[in-house]
């Protein structure tokens, strides 16, 4: 009877052995590992990529690699492909000298963060941040979920849902890009988006169209999108309306042109 026991005993051993060699190992979010080659093809085929620059046998580049390995999966939920890389000739061709550091592409185009990489959740508002994203003379592209957070922590965003390869849609594009920095300059960001489910969820019918939100509410453009007069002059106008509080703006000549044409009573403060 006792060696039935523990030929039993025996038995149960190796069968919670063989469960615990083939249970999968839960593996914590990891950044991945790139080569110089390895980066310039993630930012040839990816247009958000966040670049963790480090050094070897650096202390602090490992604390920081902890915290910032927290927000892994929430960068790859906002469509943010996070990487990191030991190359300090590399890191040199993009002003970085000391590590660790933070380098932003959006759509190849390089900004450095400058806040504190301990604070893991900073970085990710900086990487989803309409800020982050701004880039000259252009409207910038987002996802949904990049949109969706930018609607809820911006005031006044105008929105292109557009379609790739609509002739229509290039040249309203065109045209729009060239009010792009009049209406950063009034607080209004400008961005698109080509997403035709969403599109197709608020019912926007054909593309391309613009929707500006205004503290989150969104109103339809109807006028002519290759009218980037009238499209700034209607953003003044809707955004005029919507303000809370009374703000001195700071315009150029252009902007200014628009306002005297769009609004009946305007006070105009001349500085050097």
């Amino acid at each position: 009877m006792a060696r039935w026991l523990k030929a039993l005993a025996a038995l149960l051993l190796l069968t919670a052995a063989a469960a615990r060699k083939s249970a999968p190992v839960k593996t914590e979010p990891q950044i991945e590992e790139v080569t110089a080659k390895q980066l310039e093809r993630v930012l040839e085929d990816k247009d958000f990529v966040a670049v963790y620059w480090y050094a070897r046998s650096c202390v602090t580049c490992d604390k920081v690699l902890e915290e910032l390995e927290k927000i892994d999966d929430d960068t790859d939920t906002f469509g943010v492909d996070f990487v990191k890389i030991n190359d300090k000739r590399l890191a040199k061709q993009y002003g970085i000298t000391k590590f660790p550091a933070l380098t932003y592409f959006r759509e190849k185009e390089p900004i450095i963060y400058e806040g504190d990489l301990m604070d893991e959740e900073s970085v990710l508002d900086f990487l989803t941040s309409l800020e982050a994203m701004d880039l000259p003379d252009r409207i910038e592209e987002v996802n949904q979920k990049i949109l969706g957070k930018i609607i809820e922590d911006t005031n006044y965003v105008a929105v292109l849902f557009y379609k790739p390869e609509c002739k229509k849609c290039a040249k309203a594009l065109q045209e729009l890009e060239n009010i792009d920095d009049e209406a950063d300059q009034l607080g209004i960001g400008f961005v698109k988006i080509h997403d035709e489910e969403l599109a197709e969820e608020y019912s926007l019918g054909e593309l391309p169209r613009l929707v500006y939100y205004r503290h989150q509410i969104p109103i339809i453009y109807e006028g002519e999108l290759s009218r980037e007069e009238d499209v700034l002059e209607w953003l003044i106008a809707n955004k005029s309306t919507g303000d809370e509080e009374d703000v001195i703006e700071d315009v150029t000549a252009k902007t200014l042109n628009t306002l005297i044409g769009n609004i009946d009573n305007l006070v105009v403060l001349f500085c050097k």
